[in-house]
C-alpha cells in the first residue's frame, strides 16, 4: 500500500499552508542554486540509522523496565518481541544487537531506516520528518525549498500509526511492526531542534561540516564505519538507565484524551488512530516536539529554540516550556574531535563578502560564519541537549510500544494450577509435590509465557515454567504464578503454597516404661507426649489395653496385677503416622516371710522355708511352683517341686503359699554376707500374672 498525497507547490492552491509563506521567501535568495541544491542527498535523516535503532532498543529495554531503579531482571515482558533469532548478517559490532526474533528485526530495522520507503514514500529531501507543532494547525505541512510542501511528520506518523494496528488485528504482525517502527522513528526526529522548527540542514551536504551539529553528533549518516566507531563516544553513552532516572514511561496526563478528540474533530480525515493509542501517541509526539523546539537548530535557517508552546492552552499545562527537565549524567567530559567542535554551532550567512550558500559555506571563510550562542552546548559536547531530547526519545519510545500493545490486548491472560502429590490435611503434603501450570488467552496466545517464582524471592527473576516441576525438600514454600501473553499483557501475580513433611511425628512415652514392672501397691501417672516440628499434630490417641486414656491420667494398681499394653499414634498435617506401643508388667505385691528368722551360715540340713501371701483379690493357689525364685546378690534359686502346700501359717486368715529352697544354695549366694539381709522372691502364676516380694533375713556366723 502506498500512502502519497498529491500537494500543489502553490501556497496559493493550498489555503491551509499559508502559514508557511514567510518560510518561504526567506530562501527567495538561494532560488538560483536549485540545480546544485538538488544533487544534495537527503536531508531528513535526522539521527543517525544506528541512533534511530538504538533509541528503539533503548525504549524497548525500559519497556521491560521502567524502574526507577535498573532491573536486576524484566520488570515487565513482551514475549512477541522476545523469541530468539540470531542476527547474523548485521553490519554492525556484536553487541549492538541483542537476540531478536523478525518482529523485533522489524522493530529495530524499520526504526533506523533512513528512507521512510513505502510509509512515507519520499526518497528525496522532504517535509514529512519536519512538523512546527506551534503553530495551530495539526495538518499544516512543511514548506521545503525548491520541492514544495509535503505532510508533516505528525500527520504520516498518526496515519502509520493507524495502519500499524490495522496491520496487526488483520494478522499481518510483521508488517505491523514495521510501520510501527516509523512511528517511533518519527517521534524520535522530533527530538531534534531542526525537525521541531521546520529548519531543512544536510549531514552530508557538500561541504560536511555545514550541517546540523546535534543531529550531527548523534550519528554520521552516510558513513557507517565512522558511526560505529563514534557510537560509544556519543549517543551511546544515555540508556536506558537515564530514561529510568528521568521518570521512566512517560505518564499521560488526563485531558491527552479530550485535546485528542477535539483535534480529531478539527482535522476528521478518518486517517487518526483511535483514542486508544492515538491519544497516547499526540501527547507524546507533541511533547518530543517540544523538547526539540526548545533548543537551536541551524540549516538553511539559523533558529534559537523558542521553547513557547503552541497557542492551545490545553497543551500548556503538559510541560515546562522553558526549561526542560536535565538528566544528569556524571561520565567525564568527552574528547573533542571533529564532531564535537564548538564551530558546529556556527551559522552561515550569504553576504557581499560571503559568495557562498549557506550549505556550501567552507570553515576557511571565517567571514562567513556567525555563532548564535545555543543552549545546546555543555563542555562542548553537547551533553545538556542529549541528556533531554535523546532521553526523552528512549522514553517516548518505551511508552508508544506500550500504548500500542495496549490498543490491541488489555485482557490477560488466565493460569490455573494443579498440584500432585500423596496430600493430607489443609494443603499439606507428605511426598514430593508435581506442580503443573496450564495458561490460556483468548486474543495472544502465540509466544505466551508462563511464570513461577518464591514469593519471598524480593528482587529475584521469574523462573520459566517449562513444564512439569517437581518440588522435593520439605517446608512451606509461598510461590506466585503468572502468565503473559504475546503481547506482553500480565495476568496479577496468583499465589500458591506448597506444603511438604515427610518426616512422622514424634511421640514419646516416659511413663510407665517399656518392659519396665510396677507393683500393685503403687499408683501410675501415665507421661506421654506428641511433636511435630513442621506440619503439626493433627491428632494424636492413647489407649490403655484398648481403653482410652490421657496424659497423666492416675491408676491405682492394686486390681491391674498383669501384663499391659500402653498404645499412642500420633498423625500431622501432612498425614504422616507415628506410635509407640509400651508394655509394663505390674506384679501383685507379696509378703514374705521365712523359715527360720535366724539363719546360721555354718549350719547345714534343713531347707529355708518361705511363705508367700497375696493382698485381697489374688490366689496363691494360682502360683506355679516351678517359676518361684529367690534372688540375692545376683543368684537365682529355683524352689524346690516340693513339698509345697497352702495354708493359713501365720493365722491373719490369709492363706500363704509355703515352698523350701536350698539351705546350702542360700548360704553360697551370701557370699559371707552377715546380718540383716533383704531377699527378693518372685514368681509368676498360672496365666502369667507375676508377683514380687521382699523380707530380710537375719544371718549369723558364730566362731568355730
Amino acid at each position: 500500500m502506498r500512502l502519497i498525497r498529491l500537494y500543489s507547490q502553490d501556497p496559493q492552491a493550498n489555503p491551509r499552508k499559508g502559514v508557511n509563506i514567510m518560510k518561504a521567501k526567506t530562501f527567495v535568495v538561494i532560488a538560483a542554486a536549485l540545480l546544485l541544491v538538488a544533487v544534495i542527498p537527503s536531508a531528513a535523516g535526522a539521527y543517525g540509522k544506528l541512533t534511530h535503532e538504538w533509541v528503539v532498543l533503548q525504549g524497548f529495554d525500559l519497556f521491560k523496565c521502567p524502574g526507577p531503579e535498573p532491573c536486576a531482571c524484566p520488570q515487565h515482558y513482551y514475549p512477541e518481541l522476545e523469541q530468539p533469532l540470531n542476527i547474523s548478517s548485521s553490519p554492525y559490532p556484536w553487541w549492538y544487537y541483542p537476540p531478536a526474533n523478525l518482529f523485533t528485526s522489524q522493530l529495530i530495522e524499520g526504526g533506523g531506516a533512513d528512507a521512510h520507503s513505502h510509509v512515507f514514500d519520499f526518497e528525496v529531501v522532504t517535509g514529512s520528518h519536519f512538523w512546527d507543532a506551534d503553530d495551530s494547525d495539526e495538518l499544516v505541512e512543511s514548506y521545503m525549498p525548491f520541492t514544495g510542501y509535503y505532510p508533516n511528520s505528525m500527520d504520516e506518523a498518526r496515519r502509520t500509526l493507524k495502519i500499524a494496528r490495522e496491520l496487526y488485528l488483520n494478522g499481518d504482525k510483521t508488517a505491523a511492526y514495521d510501520y510501527l517502527a516509523h512511528v517511533l522513528h518519527a517521534i524520535g526526529d522530533m527530538t531534534v531542534p531542526a525537525h521541531a522548527h521546520v529548519n531543512p540542514h544536510a549531514l552530508n551536504g557538500l561541504d560536511a561540516d555545514a550541517g546540523d551539529s546535534y543531529d550531527d553528533w548523534c550519528g554520521l549518516v552516510g558513513n557507517e564505519s565512522e558511526e560505529t566507531d563514534t557510537f560509544s563516544k556519543n549517543h551511546g553513552r544515555w540508556t536506558s538507565d537515564h530514561a529510568r532516572a528521568a521518570g521512566g514511561l512517560v505518564t499521560i496526563p488526563e485531558n491527552a484524551q479530550s485535546v485528542y478528540a477535539g483535534i480529531v474533530e478539527g482535522n476528521n480525515d478518518g486517517l487518526w488512530p483511535p483514542a486508544a493509542p492515538g491519544a497516547d501517541f499526540y501527547y507524546l509526539i507533541y511533547t518530543a516536539n517540544q523538547f526539540g523546539d526548545y533548543y537551536g537548530s541551524m540549516g538553511f535557517i539559523p533558529l534559537s529554540g523558542d521553547g513557547d508552546g503552541d497557542a492551545d492552552d490545553s497543551k500548556h499545562s503538559w510541560m515546562n516550556y522553558g526549561a526542560p527537565p536535565f538528566t544528569n549524567v556524571d561520565d567525564p567530559p568527552l574528547t573533542q574531535d571533529r564532531l564535537l567542535d564548538n564551530s558546529r554551532m556556527l551559522y552561515c550567512t550569504p553576504s557581499p563578502i560571503c559568495p557562498f550558500l549557506p550549505e556550501t559555506c567552507p570553515l576557511s571563510f571565517p567571514s562567513c560564519w556567525q555563532f548564535w550562542g545555543s543552549t545546546n552546548d555543555d563542555d562542548g559536547d553537547l551533553s545538556k541537549i542529549a541528556s533531554t531530547n535523546l532521553v526523552y526519545a528512549y522514553r517516548a519510545a518505551a511508552s508508544i510500544i506500550k500504548s500500542f500493545r495496549d490498543s490491541i490486548d488489555t485482557v490477560p491472560p488466565l493460569t490455573e494450577i494443579a498440584l500432585e502429590g500423596t496430600a493430607g490435611h489443609d494443603g499439606w503434603y507428605r511426598s514430593d509435590v508435581l506442580m503443573n501450570l496450564n495458561a490460556t488467552d483468548e486474543t495472544s496466545p502465540d509466544y505466551m509465557m508462563t511464570q513461577w517464582r518464591y514469593a519471598a524471592a524480593t528482587g529475584y527473576c521469574w523462573f520459566p515454567y517449562a513444564g512439569p516441576f517437581i518440588f522435593d525438600s520439605e517446608g512451606i514454600k509461598d510461590i506466585t504464578y503468572r502468565s503473559i501473553d504475546g503481547l506482553g499483557v500480565e495476568e496479577n501475580p496468583s499465589p500458591a503454597t506448597i506444603k511438604i513433611d515427610k518426616t512422622p511425628p514424634v511421640v514419646t512415652v516416659t511413663s510407665p516404661q517399656h518392659d519396665g514392672f510396677y507393683l500393685t501397691s503403687d499408683t501410675l501417672t501415665l507421661d506421654f507426649s506428641v511433636f511435630d516440628a513442621l506440619s503439626q499434630v493433627y491428632s494424636f490417641s492413647a489407649n490403655l489395653d484398648g481403653t482410652p486414656v490421657s496424659d497423666g491420667q492416675v491408676f491405682d494398681l492394686d486390681n491391674m496385677g498383669g501384663w499391659h499394653t500402653l498404645y499412642v499414634e500420633a498423625e500431622d498435617f501432612a498425614g504422616n503416622r507415628s506410635y509407640q506401643s509400651v508394655e509394663f508388667s505390674i506384679k501383685i505385691h507379696a509378703t514374705i516371710n521365712h523359715k527360720p528368722d535366724t539363719l546360721n551360715d555354718k549350719s547345714s540340713g534343713n531347707p529355708v522355708t518361705v511363705y508367700i501371701e497375696f493382698p485381697a483379690g489374688y490366689d496363691v493357689n494360682l502360683i506355679t511352683v516351678q517359676t518361684v525364685h529367690l534372688k540375692y546378690s545376683g543368684w537365682f534359686l529355683d524352689a524346690a517341686d516340693a513339698p509345697t502346700e497352702v495354708k493359713d501359717y501365720d493365722h491373719d486368715k490369709v492363706a500363704d503359699r509355703m515352698v523350701k529352697f536350698s539351705r546350702q544354695d542360700f548360704i553360697t549366694a551370701l557370699g559371707g554376707d552377715t546380718g540383716n539381709v533383704s531377699i527378693i522372691v518372685d514368681g509368676q502364676l498360672i496365666g502369667g500374672t507375676e508377683f514380687y516380694g521382699t523380707g530380710p533375713v537375719e544371718v549369723i556366723s558364730p566362731p568355730k
